[in-house]
């Protein structure tokens, strides 16, 4: 439940992030630094769960490969 909660939070950043860039382009949003602050938001998020992601599966291969 915990990986699924963080897999919609950075979805959720990661759509805010389309939004605020959508809201630049139109004219909607003039600060160029809050669009930069959103856009890093949403990579670090993404990336943090694909580490987490990546140390689940080596830790599920490790346990697979232990004999009984």
């Amino acid at each position: 439940s915990q990986l699924q909660q963080a897999i919609l939070e950075v979805d959720n950043l990661q759509t805010q992030r389309d939004q605020i860039v959508d809201d630049m382009v139109s004219g909607r949003v003039t600060e160029v630094h809050d669009v930069m602050v959103a856009a890093k938001e949403a990579q670090l998020a993404f990336e943090l769960l694909l580490e987490v992601r990546n140390k689940l599966l080596e830790s599920y291969q490790e346990i697979m490969r232990m004999q009984v």
